[in-house]
């Protein structure tokens, strides 16, 4: 419903007079839920008083004002909004962002039902912006005027999350989880071999008493945090420039700000989210056909024995590399091993 009364008045430029409410929305909206927090808050003044500028300056469509728990009734011919007396011409964004207020103050009230307080927004959110006409969540989240209301892509990123997880050997390292918003997932673990080479993308440590100054959990706030900040609502649809979007975000030659083991993992699991979304091989996926050529997949090597010197061992490891037909459907077949180490 919410969905439908934004993206339909959206079309209807003339409804701006009608509802040209501003001095009323500002004093019982704007004013007392923003800028009385940030005069009790000094330290969050500057970004709330920023984000009233931007509310005000965002006039895309009506919006109810008070879309609250209590204000949404189920009557036999389905939902009714009540309470509509501060309607306004302008940024629609506010009305979810005021049920979700609402929600988390019953989650003070009562912390037992939080997670199921979480759920209920989520649903309000998920079928708000698949209803065909709505912000993009990343809009929405920045109120971005340019992007209008425009069709949600179901392959766009609705979550990014990150935890640290432990390697073959017993090493802390960063596994990465992207949800799109067609509810596929990806899972990746970065890789973290034992050799390092002298051009080798930073991999981020915390260089602490833990674990002998290998844990991770900076990386993992990198992706928790900032990254996941920035590719909420990003098509997953072009590798190469999510990639370039994670490149650009830490904006060092070698990854040391964010970590390359922040950026490879999440980098990783969006590939195997849009994989999974296509219902798809990831290699598939990776080896898709575009502009009449077809990319090439890196022939891979497989272990036969490891061990060897990075292990503290003096035997030799073979590693094998499969010899790759024609067909890429074809299953590879083993070429004479050839030794490493």
């Amino acid at each position: 419903m919410l969905a439908r009364i934004h993206g339909h008045s959206a079309a209807r430029p003339e409804l701006a007079t009608q509802f040209a409410t501003d001095a009323i929305f500002f004093e019982i909206r704007l004013e007392p839920y923003l800028l009385a927090t940030a005069r009790r808050h000094p330290d969050l003044a500057p970004a709330l008083e920023r984000l009233v500028a931007q509310t005000q300056s965002h006039a895309l469509a009506l919006v109810h004002g008070d879309v609250s728990p209590k204000n949404i009734l189920l009557g036999p011919h389905g939902l009714v909004l009540l309470d509509a007396e501060c309607a306004w011409w302008g940024d629609p964004a506010f009305d979810l962002a005021l049920c979700l207020n609402h929600l988390l103050f019953k989650c003070m009230w009562n912390p037992a039902a939080t997670d199921r307080f979480g759920a209920a927004f989520d649903a309000l959110a998920q079928s708000y912006l698949h209803a065909g006409r709505g912000d993009e969540r990343r809009a929405i989240e920045r109120r971005d005027p340019a992007a209008g209301f425009a069709p949600m892509n179901p392959r766009t990123i609705r979550s990014v999350h990150g935890r640290r997880v432990w390697d073959s050997r017993g090493r802390p390292t960063v596994e990465a989880e992207v949800t799109l918003h067609d509810g596929s997932l990806g899972r990746a673990i970065v890789p973290a071999g034992a050799s390092k080479g002298s051009r080798e993308a930073h991999e981020l440590r915390d260089a602490t008493t833990r674990f002998g100054g290998l844990d991770v959990m900076r990386a993992v706030a990198h992706v928790d945090g900032e990254i996941a900040r920035a590719l909420i609502g990003t098509s997953v649809e072009d590798q190469a420039v999510l990639d370039r979007r994670l490149i650009d975000l830490d904006g060092t030659r070698a990854k040391t700000r964010l970590g390359a083991n922040a950026t490879l993992a999440v980098s990783m699991a969006a590939a195997h989210a849009v994989a999974a979304s296509l219902d798809v091989p990831l290699y598939r996926h990776l080896g898709v056909r575009r502009r009449r050529r077809r990319r090439r997949l890196v022939a891979r090597l497989r272990d036969q024995r490891a061990g060897a010197r990075n292990a503290g061992r003096r035997d030799r490891a073979r590693r094998i590399r499969p010899r790759m037909p024609n067909s890429s459907l074809a299953p590879p077949r083993s070429a004479p091993p050839t030794r490493c180490c």
